[in-house]
């Protein structure tokens, strides 16, 4: 199932204020998170299914709100704590965590590398409105 049938984007705000630039970014990243997640996580020993892979990317692009307003753009500065994977995912082997958190940081960089040709310019300006979410309502 597609990220966007997983996800809700009004998960990322709960009033006209909070439609965000920044907002808009962490709903795009818990979908990156989502859609390469969701094949590994399913196959891992934990067989982690679909709508609890989809809590974890919400969960997860939210915490890392405040890290990617700090990057302030810098792609590369913006780290994963492992400790992020603890709240929403069983205990992972080492080597499964090391792989999620590789996962991860790669949406993210693929993510921000499309940010250059967007109108958006959610990095640059995070507390700009962001239209995105009433035009896909």
């Amino acid at each position: 199932m597609p990220a966007m049938d997983m996800i809700d984007r009004s998960l990322f705000y709960s009033s006209n204020a909070e439609k965000t630039k920044l907002n808009w970014l962490c709903y795009e990243l818990a979908m990156a998170f989502y859609d390469d997640l969701e094949k590994p996580l399913r196959k891992s020993r934990h067989r982690i299914e679909k709508l609890q892979t989809a809590t974890f990317s919400v969960y997860a692009a939210l915490e890392l709100k405040e890290a990617i307003r700090r990057c302030g753009g810098q792609t590369k500065s913006l780290s994963i704590p492992p400790g992020l994977l603890e709240n929403y995912l069983p205990p992972l082997g080492p080597k499964t965590q090391k792989k999620v958190l590789s996962i991860m940081k790669k949406a993210w960089q693929e993510l921000v590398a499309h940010c250059p040709q967007c109108p958006t310019n959610c990095l640059h300006d995070p507390d700009g409105i962001c239209y995105l979410f009433d035009v896909y309502e």
